[in-house]
């Protein structure tokens, strides 16, 4: 009985800090692929496109997920 007690005690902290660093990286990659994507389509139709507001949430968001990782990773 001693040895499950740090697993449930810490079992939600890693389980944050796995859904986080899951989140983060999806959205990292998806964010890369729609800019690749619309680089792609700026080559091929010669137009410029405006800064995606899809590309400016997905930065916010991914340093709003790295702040959380590393608040939840210093709580001891």
């Amino acid at each position: 009985m001693g040895a499950s007690g740090p697993i449930r005690v810490n079992g939600p902290r890693r389980l944050g800090l796995t859904l986080v660093s899951l989140g983060v990286f999806v959205l990292v990659a998806y964010a890369g692929q729609h800019w690749l994507f619309l680089r792609e389509l700026k080559k091929e139709t010669d137009q410029k496109f405006p800064w995606s507001v899809s590309l400016t949430s997905a930065f916010v968001l991914t340093l709003i997920g790295i702040v959380v990782f590393v608040t939840i990773l210093a709580r001891l």
